[in-house]
């Protein structure tokens, strides 16, 4: 297979990754060239590695002596246990006219904000919250939508060691309170509202009543974002942010500096199969680990336009507050980037020049089946880098970036998690890009791919595994005091080896494959397969909107089945059936035939749009299934028990 994409030789030369590789090789005799040689430094030298990332960050603080203690335990290692920082003014390096952030929304005017507004922003409400007596290890919620005041709300909470729990402005009010109520928060930041698809929607009721319900909070702070004055009456807990600093000058901001693993950050599951865990990560571990993946993987380079719209209860909105450390415009988006059409994100790209973009699959997905052809209608040029997100990348999502978006760019497939923190496997910019293929390990990450038995695997799928300590790694959870819960679920599958519960192969090209999460893999007469390659097969087929695919034990043996959400009108009929199973046999493997395909009106989806494999099978199973994790939990009802569906007869 050849590349689709390979780098030129000046873009290797100036990728901020070579400059690592240089660094490492004036310094240590270790034969570093390039990447693959710096990726088995990295993890081979661990601390000779996570040193080098402190200098060349330049990080503000004291380093101390030690970089790893307890290296031999992926559990219990401690990453710079003599280091004191403060992340805030770590990310704050700047006081100037420099504009940091470019403030986008559905229904409002474009806005500008400097370094030095977020600076006095932040001064100001630390003041305030540090009179309110909040400080170190207090808890801080937020409900806000992605808009500038959330950004400077982060900031003034890291400031003074309290702890930032994101949630997303859109979740329920159930949903919210399952989060929220095990942290017991003194702070509550909201705004009056927020605009998606078009429509306003308030969130001032919604606070009222987690106010109301959740003792411990004290204060709701309510970002005028709708409107200039919200109406705060019969609202006793609530003042509106510009009075909760009026009495506060813009200051020279005076940092406490905390250990590394300070708790900074507690960022919730999803929650579809139980519980939301409210995973706790540290400052340290954070700052280093995201400035690593867009600085080094991502190639993001001082002065860079970044356009990653996503939402702030997602731990990637977090990951991307690190970056303004590195002198970068911030394009912040409220809203859907759907509306008012398809190609609006397009929009933005010709308007704000960002040469960093962030497009999910599912998106793509919808490019792909209306057909959009943004090359033709926009200038395009300013991008360097589309970063996927959330998913991996099916061959077509490759197809369609080099043939429509642009065909000199760098496209990268990463994959992490909430509880790691950081991309397990990412990308490498001064490497070529081949199709389906995530292009290697990430730097400082020691990953593999496991067998049932714990032997690593190549060529064939398994479990993908980091068998070393990294300094992201989260805390624990929350009201986990002797770590059991968290032992067990990522650690007791293989001894002193952490399980990603992402289901991968490693290619003889030494890529990886992501083949969709683990607890959702498809097992057929003691044989597990990847929902992905299922996926791959449907790629074709224009009408089909959505599908996810389960296995299920049957007095005829174990069956896949494959649900289709179609498009408007469209109905299932034998010819499309047939179609479908053999694109899959074709693309796949005759295994990953469905036995039975059912068309469903809807499919249900996580807070962060992920299709949930988990809980279709739990429904259909009659397990309890959280739906305050789901979006729209209302579709549940259409995958009731299996012998109340209308399904197809196994062929």
């Amino acid at each position: 297979m050849e590349p689709i994409w390979t780098p030129s030789q000046q873009r290797v030369e100036n990728a901020n990754v070579t400059e690592i590789v240089r660094r490492i090789a004036a310094r240590y005799d270790a034969g570093v060239t390039d990447y693959t040689s710096l990726q088995r430094f990295s993890v081979e030298h661990m601390e000779a590695f996570w040193d080098t990332l402190w200098d060349y960050f330049d990080f503000v603080g004291e380093k101390g002596q030690r970089v790893l203690e307890n290296g031999e335990s992926v559990r219990s290692a401690r990453w710079f246990p003599d280091a004191r920082l403060n992340f805030t003014e770590n990310v704050l390096r700047r006081r100037d006219d420099r504009i940091a952030l470019v403030s986008l929304t559905e229904d409002q005017p474009r806005r500008t904000v400097t370094y030095t507004q977020i600076y006095d922003g932040v001064s100001r409400l630390k003041s305030a919250m540090t009179a309110a007596g909040i400080g170190e290890g207090d808890r801080v919620v937020s409900c806000l939508p992605n808009i500038p005041e959330a950004i400077v709300a982060v900031l003034a909470t890291a400031s003074i060691g309290a702890v930032w729990c994101a949630c997303s402005p859109d979740y329920s009010e159930q949903a919210l309170l399952d989060r929220i109520a095990q942290v017991e928060p003194r702070i509550l930041f909201t705004s009056d509202g927020y605009s998606y698809g078009g429509k306003r929607h308030g969130l001032l009721e919604k606070a009222s009543a987690l106010a109301a319900s959740v003792p411990s909070i004290e204060t709701v702070i309510v970002v005028p974002h709708l409107e200039a004055q919200p109406d705060l009456n019969g609202f006793e807990k609530a003042v509106a942010l510009p009075d909760y600093v009026r009495v506060f000058p813009a200051s020279t901001i005076e940092y406490q500096r905390f250990p590394f693993e300070q708790p900074l950050f507690v960022f919730f599951s999803s929650g579809t199969t139980g519980k939301p865990k409210a995973v706790i990560h540290h400052a340290g571990g954070h700052l280093i680990s995201h400035l690593k993946d867009m600085v080094l993987q991502s190639d993001v380079h001082r002065g860079d336009v970044c356009f990653w719209p996503v939402s702030t209860g997602w731990v990637i909105w977090s990951g991307y507050v690190p970056i303004l450390a590195w002198d970068v415009v911030l394009v912040l988006y409220e809203g859907s980037v759907t509306y008012p059409g398809l190609d609006f994100i397009f929009d933005v790209v010709d308007r704000e020049k960002p040469s960093r973009l962030r497009l999910p699959p599912p998106l793509i997905d919808r490019f792909v089946k209306e057909q959009l052809r943004p090359q033709e209608k926009y200038d395009l040029s300013s991008i360097e880098t589309v970063t996927s997100g959330g998913a991996a990348l099916l061959p077509h999502h490759y197809e369609y970036v080099y043939e429509h978006i642009k065909a000199d760019v760098h496209l990268s497939s990463p994959a992490g998690g909430t509880d790691v923190n950081t991309t397990l496997v990412s990308g490498d910019p001064t490497g070529p890009v081949y199709v389906g293929e995530t292009q290697c390990a990430a730097l400082g990450i020691a990953v593999d791919v496991f067998d049932d038995e714990g032997m690593p695997l190549r060529g064939r799928a398994g479990e993908l595994v980091c068998t070393k300590p990294f300094p992201s790694m989260a805390v624990g959870f929350w009201n986990d005091p002797e770590d059991k819960r968290f032992q067990d679920g990522f650690f007791s599958t293989f001894p002193n080896v952490w399980r990603h519960g992402d289901w991968a192969e490693i290619t003889p090209r030494d890529r990886f494959v992501l083949r969709g999460r683990s607890d959702a893999t498809l097992k057929v007469n003691g044989v597990r397969m990847g929902t992905s390659d299922i996926y791959v097969g449907l790629e074709g087929f224009s009408s089909i909107k959505e599908a996810v695919a389960i296995s299920l034990a049957t007095p005829r043996g174990d069956e896949i089945v494959l649900f289709v959400q179609l498009a408007q009108g469209e109905r299932l009929d034998p010819q499309f059936v047939s179609a479908v199973k053999q694109a899959i046999r074709q693309r796949a493997t005759p295994r990953h035939v469905p036995a039975r395909i059912v068309q469903v009106p809807d499919i249900p989806r996580s807070a962060n749009g992920k299709a949930s494999e988990v809980a279709v099978r739990d429904t259909i199973l009659g397990r309890p299934v959280n739906t305050s994790g789901l979006s729209n939990p209302d579709v549940l009802k259409h995958f009731t028990r299996l012998v109340e569906l209308e399904l197809e007869e196994p062929a």
